[in-house]
């Protein structure tokens, strides 16, 4: 599978409440619309898209979404997620202590973008409310030996799932664009879940 076509999944996938279209994706991706067309057939070839139309004649709109019956597609998903993980393995250990506290964590902001001149660290963890206090004290540990202040999001499965169905809610672009350093089974599951 080629990078354009983890992008179209990924952004398929991480983003439920969003109708995509060929245009919409060509934009997320920055890459020409025919690009998006040829990789979304073999998606389809593959049977981990599905594609429904809207309206009649030229005025027709494809809307691409993912075909959660193919477990396929998760299993994919799972591999590079956790890849992208692993290439961030200076952050899984940073925040290893959390891995067994957190139902998964989200790394992402500035820290992604450029290392060397991002303020903070910025990361998204959702958790049972039982391991809360706890993971807020690992944080306040973790935050002596850091070089930059850590700011963490900690939210329950249930507040998540409500995020999810928001449009413009800045924890979206978190789940949009982070990296899950933990929790990459779960956090498919949950994906899974909010579009059912």
């Amino acid at each position: 599978m080629v990078k354009i076509q983890k992008e179209i999944l990924y952004n398929i996938t991480r983003d439920p409440n969003t109708s995509y279209t060929i245009s919409h994706l060509a934009k997320q991706i920055k890459s020409s619309r025919v690009s998006i067309w040829k990789n979304i057939k073999t998606l389809v070839k593959m049977n981990l898209i599905i594609i429904t139309y809207i309206g009649e004649g030229k005025s027709k709109t494809q809307i691409i979404k993912p075909n959660w019956e193919n477990i396929l597609l998760e299993r994919l998903l799972l591999y590079y997620t956790t890849l992208d993980a692993s290439e961030k393995e200076k952050w899984q250990y940073q925040f290893k202590d959390l891995e067994n506290k957190c139902l998964y964590l989200i790394l992402f902001g500035s820290m992604l973008i450029n290392e060397k001149y991002a303020l903070d660290i910025d990361i998204l963890i959702i958790s049972n409310k039982k391991n809360i206090n706890k993971i807020d004290k690992q944080i306040l540990e973790l935050q002596k030996t850091s070089e930059k202040e850590i700011h963490a999001t900690i939210m329950t499965p249930n507040e998540i799932k409500d995020v999810i169905k928001q449009k413009n809610n800045p924890i979206i672009d978190a789940i949009q664009k982070g990296i899950i350093l933990y929790g990459q089974d779960i956090f498919i599951s949950l994906l899974k879940e909010a579009v059912s």
